[in-house]
């Protein structure tokens, strides 16, 4: 499924599926005010290779509050604990800053902060032939689970 703007992405339907390179370019692109993908109020922040983006202005600790949903991308094969547990829930694992856990860094903090302002997460699944991801539907935070080797977050289905 082609998607041209980031309302498309936030529009986007259970079990359909976005190329991975447009995936990339939308998110490079929505920073770029040369970009037909670009709305000064719906950035997508992070690098698409990190694996958690947020939508929404420039995040800082005040704005926590304007997202308007964070992105996961779930990878095949990865070196993470991601996947889905009982009852149709997902785990998904912060992601390291030079091989620790920093809940610090902003992709944790969007999803630490979920709970507290309640935008969705899009769960994007890796297709087997990894050029594409899955949508899989928007999540909550349910728990956090950080009392395991590498500590998660539990997702839950809304």
């Amino acid at each position: 499924m082609p998607v041209n703007t980031v309302i498309d992405l936030l529009n986007i339907t259970k079990g359909n599926s976005i190329d991975l390179q447009n995936y990339y370019d939308l998110i490079i692109k929505s920073k770029q005010k040369k970009w037909e993908f670009y709305n000064h109020e719906l950035i997508i922040g992070n690098t698409p290779q990190q694996g958690i983006n947020w939508i929404g202005p420039k995040l800082t600790n005040q704005t926590y509050n304007l997202l308007k949903a964070v992105l996961v991308r779930a990878m095949n094969n990865n070196n993470y604990n991601d996947g889905l547990r009982e009852n149709g829930k997902y785990a998904y694992c912060f992601r390291l800053d030079n091989g620790n856990i920093n809940y610090q860094i902003k992709p944790n903090m969007v999803l630490l902060q979920q709970q507290r302002f309640q935008y969705p997460i899009y769960l994007f699944i890796e297709s087997p032939n990894r050029n594409e991801l899955i949508y899989n539907g928007k999540y909550k935070v349910l728990n956090v689970v950080t009392n395991v080797g590498q500590p998660y977050v539990l997702l839950q289905h809304i």
